[in-house]
């Protein structure tokens, strides 16, 4: 039996969504608490969850090493992030050969039209990535690691560096492998005249 919004003992659901450490989907939390999925998702907008999320990891920043909250922030969304890393990837390449296919033949308008468009589709992207957390830190975790005056603490910020310069490495490595990946679901990309040459 589903239980209704007024009927539910809402702590349990919010504390498993707030302080777990792999965030559970709606979905995982209706099957686990017998609450219809929607009803959660109304609640979770309604209270903030997202937000009281976003302070609970800020606060477990505050009181660990960055080494430990980094790499689980890191696997928090993983799927997401991937998917959606994916989705742009694919289509960067896409828009990437549309541009690549332009010639001095066309008329400039078309060319012009064309560019823009990619332009407005790269950057469009690019808030994707950052919105997602794909790039850059997420919104809520912007000031972690902040001493009361507002600069970063220096020891933060030395194993913030050792962490970032591994994952660097990581990701250098994942993206080549995603590339081949993408390129092979895809097909490659036009050549240019310059790889022809």
């Amino acid at each position: 039996m589903i239980a209704t919004q007024r009927s539910v003992d809402w702590q349990p659901l919010r504390d498993a969504f707030v302080s777990r450490p792999t965030r559970p989907t709606y979905a995982e939390l209706a099957t686990e608490f017998c609450v219809a999925q929607g009803t959660i998702g109304v609640c979770a907008a309604e209270e903030g969850w997202t937000t009281l999320r976003a302070q609970y990891l800020e606060s477990q920043l505050k009181a660990a090493d960055a080494s430990s909250v980094l790499l689980e922030a890191i696997k928090i969304d993983r799927t997401l992030i991937r998917a959606v890393s994916d989705l742009v990837l694919v289509s960067l390449m896409r828009v990437k050969h549309e541009v690549e296919r332009l010639t001095d033949e066309k008329a400039p308008s078309t060319n012009v039209e064309v560019l823009n468009t990619a332009s407005f589709a790269a950057a469009n992207f690019t808030r994707a990535l950052k919105d997602c957390g794909v790039v850059g830190l997420p919104k809520g975790m912007a000031d972690n690691g902040k001493e009361d005056n507002g600069r970063w603490n220096p020891g933060m910020l030395n194993q913030i560096n050792i962490q970032l310069t591994g994952l660097a490495a990581a990701t250098d490595k994942a993206a080549k492998e995603l590339e081949k990946t993408v390129s092979a679901k895809v097909g490659p990309a036009a050549e240019t005249p310059e790889q022809k040459q």
